[in-house]
């Protein structure tokens, strides 16, 4: 019986995330305190996710992440991608920029600050950089332990486990070949696939 509540419970909790009448976090503590309720969890472990430090690490990233939203050179960014650049070279840019940054603050934060920048700007279509954008964001995660909340959140399962905490760059190998994989064939193809949109002009195809 307790199985079946659990998966009813989860799967109520998708449906009403999916319906998107509620917000998430409501949602999300709703469902834990419920299995809480229940007895699913102890009172140690529902507590002690409050205290946990990967968590901690993400959220103060974001609140880092918000407060670069507010300097000047952000904007600046935009002009130097598309300055002189064509489609190809200005990802080759926007892919070692978005990549970086990534790396070390969290990726949706990392989107949300470039996307208003390349949204505005005039050289390049919108449309040809802000999905680009998102995955160099994706991929750029994947280079340091801070990079993605994937990684916090499966290192503070490591040191739940008693052993020894995985260190800043030990993604780095594997995550440098995926952000060159992925930058490449993004660059290559991007031009040809993405749609061509002008914010002014509606929609036209190539």
């Amino acid at each position: 019986m307790e199985k079946e509540i659990i998966l009813g419970a989860f799967a109520l909790f998708i449906l009403l995330l999916i319906s998107n009448r509620f917000k998430p976090v409501i949602l999300f503590v709703s469902l834990a305190v419920f299995y809480y309720l229940c007895g699913f969890m102890t009172t140690d472990r529902f507590l002690g996710n409050f205290n946990n430090q990967s968590l901690i690490v993400l959220v103060l990233l974001l609140l880092v992440s918000i407060g670069l939203e507010k300097i000047h050179i952000i904007s600046q960014i935009a002009p130097f991608v598309t300055k002189n650049a064509n489609e190809r070279f200005a990802m080759l840019k926007l892919s070692m920029i978005t990549a970086i940054s990534s790396a070390f603050l969290n990726n949706t934060a990392v989107v949300a600050m470039l996307m208003g920048s390349l949204k505005n700007q005039k050289n390049i279509l919108p449309s040809k950089l802000l999905i680009p954008l998102s995955y160099f964001a994706i991929v750029g995660g994947t280079l340091t332990l801070v990079g993605t909340s994937t990684n916090l959140i499966v290192n503070g399962f490591v040191q739940d486990a008693g052993l020894e905490s995985l260190k800043m760059f030990d993604f780095f190998a594997v995550g440098a070949v995926i952000v060159i994989a992925v930058s490449v064939v993004v660059i290559l193809t991007g031009p040809k696939l993405l749609p061509t949109i002008s914010i002014d002009h509606g929609v036209s195809t190539d």
